[in-house]
């Protein structure tokens, strides 16, 4: 059973490898014997088999980058993204999304056309994704980047607290999408939605949420996640282990969604008690 969680011989890509969960995930799949291909605009300070340099929010650097990883891809990892601190609502959309989709679907087209398995990272800040369907689908559904950044200048509603946000809802549903055709292929796909973890992300928002309410967010064990528990659950998806799993959201949030389904927590700013 142990061998269903390695991956010897396997040759994957993690996006964002250079901090955070990203680099989680890449020191942690090298452990389980993977040849890992590290994609991120920054070179990792970890040992790793292989550095795509790319700028996620530039077409021509995914395109670029794509053609560089080549051969045979066994999983991806897209770790990486931006937080309402670090840029502007439409660079941490293009990040988040556009560039994700992008490189992903350029992937899927190539070097993981034979099979394999993509998790994404949203978010708790893709919380209320089935409530804005109707918005999201219609991203979803434009799959031509300049079209997809008029309907976003065209739509400013979606961005009234960043790019952050609606970059997470469309990432959830992108893959709930994906998971059926790209399953009679042979090939899985599913995103998790950490709370606030421990990362220099973490600091990054601050700037556009504040210190207040960070502190005063609900965790129900008690403290932030790790960037090491959120690659664990990461590496278990993208596993052999879970090879009967596909099309899913786990909330790899301590707990939170549980309390807000049953009662237990307010959602923060909701003004009750």
């Amino acid at each position: 059973m142990i061998e269903l969680f390695r991956y010897d011989g396997r040759r994957v890509v993690v996006t964002g490898c250079s901090s955070g969960i990203g680099e989680a995930v890449a020191v942690g799949a090298a452990e389980l014997g993977a040849t890992v291909v590290g994609v991120d605009i920054k070179p990792p300070a970890s040992d790793i088999a292989e550095f795509v340099h790319m700028d996620l929010g530039d077409r021509r650097s995914i395109d670029a980058g794509a053609a560089a990883i080549g051969g045979t891809i066994d999983a991806l990892f897209n770790c990486a993204g931006l937080s309402d601190g670090s840029a502007t609502p439409s660079q941490v959309f293009a990040v988040n999304f556009l560039g994700m989709r992008h490189l992903t679907e350029a992937l899927v087209g190539g070097p993981l056309a034979g099979g394999g398995a993509v998790v994404n990272v949203a978010s708790l800040g893709g919380l209320g994704w089935d409530n804005n369907l109707e918005a999201v689908q219609q991203m979803v559904a434009l799959n031509d980047w300049d079209t997809a950044e008029s309907w976003c200048a065209a739509h400013p509603e979606q961005f009234a607290r960043g790019g952050y946000g609606f970059s997470k809802q469309s990432m959830i549903l992108y893959t709930k999408e994906r998971a059926v055709p790209w399953a009679q292929r042979g090939l899985r796909v599913n995103v998790i939605g950490p709370s606030p973890v421990d990362t220099p992300m973490l600091a990054a928002s601050v700037k556009s949420v504040g210190q207040a309410f960070l502190d005063a967010f609900p965790r129900p064990l008690g403290r932030n996640s790790t960037a090491q528990e959120q690659a664990a659950v990461l590496l278990f998806l993208n596993s052999g282990a879970a090879s009967y799993v596909t099309g899913q959201l786990l909330w790899t949030d301590g707990g939170y969604t549980a309390g807000l389904t049953t009662g237990q927590i307010d959602r923060p700013g909701s003004g009750r008690a």
